[in-house]
Parts: structure tokens; C-alpha cells; sequence
């Protein structure tokens, strides 16, 4: 869950329909929505102010969350899976509940010689869980 405490409700931009992301960018939006939600995972009660997740994000990864060009927050929770609803938390700002979970990468698909089982794998999808290409694993990927 994330929560804004900013009285300011246009700043955050999530009173719309997020936009559908661009397809070039679907796969690095996929690896932060998972970086999301592994901070979320990280938090007591899964909630992080949204004023924080900036300075949160940037200590648990060493970069900065805009890193695809993207200021706004609506775009990395357009990528997320999951269906998005909103909580009125007071007066003084809303709550974004993604009750989504993100989608399940295969394991074996990140080790050296990849997954056996190939388009019949069942583990979960074969992309890179650091970049988000399909083209390779974990263990070869040379992106970060």
C-alpha cells in the first residue's frame, strides 16, 4: 500500500486512469513495479508515505526511481498486474492500494544454463529478473 500525506492531491496524479505504458518500456516497468513491491514487502503493514519513497527507493537500489525518464509514479503502477483501488485515508491525503501482485519470474531461467522446460514451463515468466529482457537470464545479463 501507498499512502500520500501531501495535501496537494493533483501532485500525485492518482485520481485518473493510469496510462496503458509504452511497449518498449513494459519490461524495465515490470522489474521496478517488482522492486516496488519487494520495499512494500520490506515495510510494517506493507505501507510506505509516498513522500518517502523516493529517498527509500534510492537507498535500497542505489538509483534514483525516475531511472526510465518517468517522474510520475502513475506509470510504475500502471505496470503492475493487479487491479489498483484507492482508500480515503483523511483529510489529509489518500491511500493507493495495489492489490495486485507482481508476475512470478522462473528460477530456473536465471541460472547459467537456463530452463529446460522451456515455452512449457510452468515457474513463472522467463525474463531477466534485473532487466526485464527475455533474452537471457540473470546469470548473463550485464545490463547493471
Amino acid at each position: 500500500m501507498l499512502a500520500t500525506s501531501d495535501d496537494d492531491y493533483e501532485e500525485d496524479m492518482l485520481h485518473r486512469k493510469p496510462p496503458k505504458p509504452q511497449g518498449h518500456v513494459i519490461p524495465q516497468l515490470n522489474v521496478l513495479s517488482r522492486e516496488l513491491q519487494q520495499l512494500l514487502d520490506q515495510e510494517p503493514g506493507k505501507v510506505i508515505n509516498l513522500c518517502d519513497l523516493r529517498a527509500k527507493y534510492n537507498y535500497a537500489y542505489n538509483r534514483e526511481l525516475d531511472k526510465l525518464g518517468y517522474s510520475k509514479l502513475v506509470d510504475c503502477i500502471a505496470a503492475l498486474p493487479g487491479p489498483v483501488r484507492m482508500d480515503k485515508l483523511g483529510p489529509h491525503g489518500a491511500c493507493l492500494r495495489l492489490t495486485g501482485s507482481c508476475s512470478k519470474i522462473c528460477s530456473f531461467f536465471q541460472k547459467p544454463k537456463s530452463c529446460y522446460y522451456g515455452d512449457s514451463c510452468r515457474g513463472g515468466v522467463h525474463e531477466c529478473e534485473k532487466c526485464g529482457s527475455p533474452e537471457h537470464g540473470a546469470s548473463q545479463c550485464l545490463c547493471r
